[in-house]
């Protein structure tokens, strides 16, 4: 399920962005204060020659005298937004978000862009990342998080891919930047693994064992990064005390009234109710904040006289339409609840259904974009419109309906490319060994997304991955059962990794397929155990193979409805980490006064057979009261590349002499996709040579995979279905599939297929950092 975006502001902010607190707080007025306009000019040449000198506390001190000079600057510092020095764009940027009006502060924000993307000098950029981002309107905040997610894919700074995921964490708890964080623990450079750990523990991430050992080793620094290690070392092990007093798989901790710890949570969403009904019943007023009105409690008192202070004061009048205030207002109220409530506007609404169905009206492509580059079809979605035109993965769309690409934003190009279904679109393709430009003529669709991804395995395995619970998911993954049954099987991986949920009752029919007997499903409790819903398993239940379920900390809702039911019913084995911890029923709830909007609600906790509640609880602060979550049975940590070789992969993949390779070995390259290589470099042909003709660093089992990659997108399209796993790099399901070997009785080492996973280690460079080294 979808969740509402929080801009989260951790304990601890590094000391340039201390200083940004300023940007949304001071915007005052200086009227009596103000310079003249000549004296303002004055004093900003004077200390902007300063700014180009100082580094560090000293120049955000000077960019805080520039501020003080007032309004009266404004126009001078506008006029230094084209500076060629770096600094001073910089320095007079962050000002103007602070003194500008809304013309000057767009001019400020697009220079903070730029040089966010583009600033030579390593310490402007990664300052104007984290001045971009924090100093954002909420009017600007998606096209900041675009930019900023844009450069995420692209930056191999460390230190700017630090600040690129803490602005981006803080903004809108963006997963990539938290996973992007997770990797660069695995650098060999100290002070980016540190700063990482210590990024990551202050938005509350310890559950990290380098972060942990980051904190233990920092914390008795005399510095100012020992005192952060400190100071979040303190707030981890409150945490954790908390936690050891809970007793592992209840409710709620030792000593705590699981029926007042409901009925307080949904106390809350009846007083909620209370406000809707009142905002539904009150007469109809002027859009003009601070219009009197009809007044009942104290609250509603407290409510206008905000509405009319705002109406009055506030700086920028185009943001105090009291339409706009109450929308905030009821959004803020429903959040604060708990984080899966939301108020829903129509546009919202109308996304959320769209991602839930599955579906939405466009060509069908998975499409990816460099800033200044044409369009890239990564893979077209079999069965759509790109796909029944002949494109394929790796095309690049330099025009659509004549307008070229390279110029435009990824958000501009979707909504070019999507449409009413019927409609057409034409696009200007580019493909490797054509000399000239194609133009192909697409009749828009309704695109349906696949929920399910399967494949069948040797030696009567199967595998069938799940992404969502949508409308279609549950006759989805019958009739990928059913293919795979009909080949015979022996055992099957469930992969429920990174699924975030969806509907209930497909999950409930999903789980039906394997469980039977006197033990529930789940069961859904709601206000003071009112409303009690068991769902009881019907008699047919497909058996005679082992399952395991691969799980995450990902895994959430509707995932940890079927694992932990097949866990309980000791129909499955779990491998993998806890999963997310996300219990509850949300109920949709139109919003009559206000046409097209939704409220989501949460209204019930779900619970599994054996009386386990999944849902995270936390009290009024949010601190844990009780850790939820489906604990797996076989522990597996996901494997992280070192940060240097990521990026070593992602360079080798526009590299023109993979491309001609993968075209002259494909036959023999094609038989390395579907189960990997088994680690045998001997089955591509001279690659020893390839390796050394790149100029890279990669090591050669970093070559391999880019090859397969290449590969991998070749296949697809030829086939018409994705693949639905690496197995060659995913080490919990080289884990999953030793176990489904081991319960039926048999030894990976002892299989010609499966050898290669019997104390299969990863590779390592000989000391000295040889890049042959494998």
């Amino acid at each position: 399920m979808t969740n509402p975006r929080v801009r989260f502001v951790p304990p601890l902010l590094v000391a340039t962005a201390v200083a940004l607190v300023l940007v949304n707080a001071s915007r005052a007025t200086f009227s009596a204060e103000d310079l003249s306009s000549d004296a303002a000019r004055q004093r900003v040449d004077k200390l902007v020659r300063l700014l180009e000198k100082k580094d560090g506390d000293g120049f955000w001190s000077l960019v805080v005298r520039i501020e003080h000079l007032g309004k009266s600057a404004v126009p001078a510092l506008v006029a230094r937004l084209d500076s060629a020095n770096e600094k001073t764009r910089l320095g007079c940027a962050k000002a103007l978000l602070t003194l500008g009006g809304e013309s000057a502060r767009d001019k400020a924000t697009s220079t903070l862009g730029e040089l966010a993307q583009n600033a030579k000098q390593r310490t402007v950029r990664i300052d104007a990342i984290q001045v971009y981002g924090l100093g954002s309107d909420d009017d600007d905040l998606d096209v900041v998080i675009e930019k900023l997610e844009s450069l995420l894919e692209s930056e191999t700074d460390p230190g700017a891919l630090i600040a690129l995921c803490r602005t981006l964490w803080e903004l809108d708890n963006l997963q990539s930047a938290r996973d992007k964080l997770l990797s660069l623990l695995a650098s060999r450079d100290p002070t980016v693994r540190q700063e990482a750990a210590l990024t990551l523990a202050e938005g509350g991430q310890y559950e990290n064992p380098t972060v942990k050992n980051v904190l233990r080793s920092l914390k008795k620094e005399p510095t100012t990064r020992g005192r952060r290690a400190e100071i979040l070392y303190r707030l981890m092990k409150l945490e954790t005390q908390l936690d050891d007093r809970l007793y592992r798989g209840e409710f709620v901790p030792r000593g705590t009234d699981a029926e007042k710890l409901l009925a307080k949570r949904e106390g809350r969403i009846r007083d909620l109710e209370k406000q809707v009904r009142k905002l539904e019943n009150r007469p109809a007023r002027s859009s003009r904040p601070g219009t009197a009105a009809a007044r009942d409690t104290p609250e509603d008192l407290l409510l206008e006289e905000v509405l009319a202070k705002i109406g009055k004061l506030y700086v920028d009048g185009d943001k105090t339409s009291r339409e706009r205030l109450l929308t905030n207002a009821v959004k803020g109220m429903v959040h604060s609840l708990d984080e899966h409530s939301v108020f829903m506007e129509a546009e919202q609404t109308k996304d959320f259904n769209q991602d839930i169905r599955g579906e939405y009206p466009g060509i069908g492509a998975h499409i990816s974009k460099r800033p200044d580059g044409p369009l890239e079809i990564l893979r077209p979605i079999y069965g759509g419109p790109t796909h029944r035109a002949g494109l394929l993965s790796g095309d690049l769309i330099i025009e659509i309906d004549g307008r070229p690409t390279p110029t435009l934003k990824l958000d501009e190009l979707k909504d070019l490319l999507r449409g009413p279904r019927g409609t057409t679109v034409t696009l200007k393709i580019l493909r490797r060994g054509w000399n000239d430009p194609r133009d192909f003529q697409l009749a828009r669709d309704k695109i349906a997304l696949n929920s399910v991804f399967y494949e069948s395995l040797p030696e009567r395995l199967g595998y069938l991955k799940l992404t969502q619970f949508g409308a279609r998911s549950a006759d989805e993954f019958r009739e990928a059962l059913d293919k795979l049954e009909a080949k015979g099987l022996d055992g099957l991986i469930i992969d429920l990794r990174n699924n975030p949920g969806g509907y209930l009752p497909v999950a409930e029919k999903i789980a039906d397929l394997f469980v039977n007997g006197d033990l529930p499903i789940v069961t859904q409790k709601g206000r003071d155990g009112d409303g009690e819903q068991t769902t009881m398993p019907t008699p047919q239940a497909r058996s005679g193979y082992a399952i395991v379920i691969l799980v995450n900390g990902n895994s959430a809702s509707a995932s940890e409805v079927v694992s932990g039911c097949l866990q309980d019913h000791r129909r499955a084995t779990l491998v993998g980490q806890r999963t997310f911890g996300k219990g509850s029923v949300q109920r949709l709830i139109p919003v009559e006064s206000v046409l097209g909007c939704t409220l989501k609600l949460t209204a019930q906790y779900w619970y599994l057979p054996l009386g386990r509640c999944i849902n995270t609880l936390r009290d009024e602060k949010g601190r844990v009261l009780e850790k939820g979550g489906v604990v797996p049975d076989i522990e597996v940590e996901r494997e992280l590349l070192a940060t240097w070789r990521l990026e070593e992969r992602a360079t080798l993949r526009t590299n023109e002499k993979i491309a001609e390779y993968v075209e002259t070995h494909f036959q023999k390259l094609r038989e390395l996709v579907p189960l990997g290589d088994r680690n045998d470099e001997s089955r591509y042909p001279n690659l020893t040579e390839l390796h050394a003709s790149l100029d890279t660093h990669a090591l050669r089992a970093d070559v391999r995979q880019v090859l397969r990659y290449h590969t991998r997108r070749k296949l697809e399209d030829e086939r018409g279905r994705e693949f639905a796993f690496d197995l060659q790099e995913d080490n919990q399901l080289q884990r999953a599939l030793a176990h489904l070997l081991e319960g039926g009785g048999r030894d990976a080492a002892e299989s010609d297929t499966w050898r290669w996973l019997a104390g299969n280690e990863p590779q390592k460079p000989r000391p000295g950092g040889d890049p042959d080294a494998e």
